[in-house]
């Protein structure tokens, strides 16, 4: 078997015990990642081993590299080696493989001829375990999208039923303080909207987007059947102080962090503090649906409002007295069958999940792992493939109503 071995200086070590195991070994350290793309040597699979580095890698370089071998006839072997990424029996979350653990999980079932997965290690464990473990999950590589190590015990994932535990806790908003919803103005963030005024009395909301809306003097003009983008949210908004709340609307986008944290420290002073998040953006590529056409630009505008948007909103909001912080995420990026055609996206729900169990707040962090939504949002899943998992899909009000719960 011919293997590249994807490394950083810190796993270099761990790549040079595998080379003896394979006929024809490669390995390539992250910064020369451009040298593979530049060969034409053919590999019959890759081993990742930069999540087990400490430092968090967001650079998309090595994508392109993943997409060659992907694109050959031959059959394929992908195997991501991360460390202490899972939060099972794990305190202390590395975030290092955190955006590549969602791809390598759900490639085998975009691409029949691929066999990937990514297995998560823990901390302290000997280099000669290791070597031992990466071996046998390489050659014995199956249906396991995704196993987790720990004290030497193999574990893989599964779905369970399970009941929402009852909680005393109550989420209140006085009238000074500010609800903030990105991706606020359409789908799921305004049926939050409404709910969180309707549901828990907020009189103050900040709604995020994209679209630039003109001067609130000018919103007259923009007449009830105008189906445009910017009247579409301006009706919403108009809706929303219908039901008695100030609504603030700011269009800042989530990576830039200097203007975000002046806008933000603009609305605490001159609207309220900001007390809790909902984090709703997002986006979907309906138009290159398959892994290995996709270009690292299209990637990273589908990856921006949940990985770095994510991070910027955090730290600029990271003094403010949050009572929660909650993350719109997809079931997508939990079973790797439903993320065919959303590769992508799969891997920005991905990374958000994990972020979510890395953070260390005195109020609740949570990401949502949501399935199909059918009143709102991408609309109604009606696939065979979600079907026999056994999800439903929701309406608006058991949305909201499992929101109230989860909250």
């Amino acid at each position: 078997s011919s293997v590249l071995i994807l490394s950083t200086t810190v796993t270099l070590t761990l790549a040079k015990l595998l080379e003896p195991y394979f006929k024809k070994c490669d390995i390539v350290i992250r910064d020369n990642f451009s040298e593979i793309l530049d060969s034409k040597v053919q590999y019959e699979g890759i081993i990742d081993l930069t999540g087990c580095d400490e430092e968090e890698q967001m650079s998309l370089d090595w994508i392109e590299i993943i997409q060659r071998l992907v694109e050959m006839h031959s059959p394929v072997k992908l195997l991501c080696i991360t460390c202490a990424l899972e939060a099972f029996e794990n305190e202390r979350i590395n975030l290092s493989g955190a955006l590549r653990a969602g791809l390598y999980r759900m490639l085998q079932s975009e691409y029949s001829k691929v066999k990937s997965c990514h297995v998560d290690i823990e901390r302290h464990m000997l280099h000669d375990d290791i070597t031992r473990l990466i071996i046998s999950e390489y050659y014995c590589i199956g249906e396991d999208a995704e196993v987790c190590y720990r004290r030497n015990k193999r574990y893989v994932p599964y779905l369970e039923k399970c009941e929402l535990e009852g909680c005393d806790r109550n989420i209140s908003f006085s009238s000074d303080q500010v609800l903030l919803i990105t991706g606020g103005t359409r789908g799921l963030g305004a049926v939050c909207a409404e709910h969180f005024i309707c549901k828990y009395g907020v009189k103050k909301i900040l709604l995020m987007g994209q679209v630039q809306l003109p001067d609130k003097t000018e919103w007259h003009s923009f007449a009830k059947d105008d189906k445009s983008m910017i009247a579409q949210r301006i009706h919403l908004m108009q809706k929303l102080e219908s039901y008695g709340a100030e609504v603030r609307y700011l269009s800042t986008p989530l990576t830039d962090n200097i203007n975000l944290r002046n806008a933000f420290m603009k609305i605490e002073k001159e609207f309220g503090l900001i007390s809790g998040v909902i984090h709703c953006a997002g986006k979907v590529d309906m138009e290159t649906p398959a892994f290995i056409k996709k270009t690292q630009d299209s990637i990273t505008q589908i990856l921006n409002p949940k990985v770095q948007g994510l991070q910027v909103l955090a730290e600029c909001l990271d003094s403010s007295p949050l009572q929660f912080f909650i993350l719109f995420s997809s079931i997508s990026s939990m079973i790797p069958s439903l993320a065919v055609g959303q590769s992508d996206y799969a891997m920005a729900n991905s990374f958000m999940n994990y972020w979510s169990t890395s953070q260390n707040k005195p109020y609740p962090v949570i990401s949502i792992t949501w399935p199909s939504w059918k009143d709102t949002g991408m609309g109604e899943v009606k696939s065979k493939v979600y079907q026999n998992m056994g999800l439903d899909t929701l309406s608006n009000r058991e949305g909201v109503y499992l929101l109230d719960q989860i909250l």
